[in-house]
């Protein structure tokens, strides 16, 4: 067993499964080593620590969240993702629930990231349940990400899923908010693909 969920990241091996014990609190905890595990979440919940920090951030590998349980913060100010994929990284969400309260979002990818939704239920009070983000200061974040929807609840408050650029393909779930899917780049439009679920 680990005291933290940066020390259970940190000695899991290719194939592994981390399941947490007892509801926590965590810090970020990042994810850059091109190992591939999963998290059962075990029915348990995990809380960011610090407001609006992310709790995961897949920079390399692949990581795979399932089993029943439950991501939350709440975020008064800076908008971030609970989870989040950067650079090469793959985060794979097949079950659980994430709660995104204040300004936080759901899920976020950057760079070349990959983010695939197969199930689960993903919340956020104000801003989108699951987002590419954009760009700050005229450098782009997003342009080669890739989200994939192929099940699940997604419910954002301004916009259920937010892609202002990469290639996004749905087949499936039910998305909502004030506005459901959002593409914020015209540059991406030729490059989303509708699945037929």
């Amino acid at each position: 067993t680990y005291a933290t969920l940066a020390d259970a990241v940190s000695a899991v091996k290719d194939g592994e499964t981390i399941t947490p014990l007892n509801d926590f609190n965590s810090n970020r905890v990042i994810a850059n080593d091109g190992k591939n595990f999963t998290i059962d979440m075990n029915g348990k919940t995990v809380t960011a620590s610090e407001n609006g920090q992310t709790v995961l951030v897949v920079q390399s590998g692949i990581v795979t969240v399932t089993g029943d349980g439950k991501f939350t913060g709440t975020a008064s100010e800076t908008a971030r993702g609970l989870l989040s994929a950067w650079n090469t990284g793959t985060l794979i969400f097949n079950n659980s629930t994430i709660d995104a309260n204040g300004v936080y979002y759901g899920i976020t990818a950057f760079g070349t990231a990959k983010v695939e939704i197969n199930g689960g239920t993903i919340t956020a009070a104000q801003s989108a349940a699951v987002s590419t983000n954009g760009s700050a200061n005229g450098e782009n974040f997003s342009n080669g990400t890739t989200l994939k929807i192929t099940e699940g609840m997604l419910t954002g408050g301004n916009v259920g899923v937010y892609i202002p650029a990469g290639t996004f393909e749905i087949s499936g779930g039910t998305i909502s908010g004030d506005t459901g899917v959002e593409i914020g780049r015209a540059s991406c439009r030729e490059r989303v693909f509708w699945g037929v679920g």
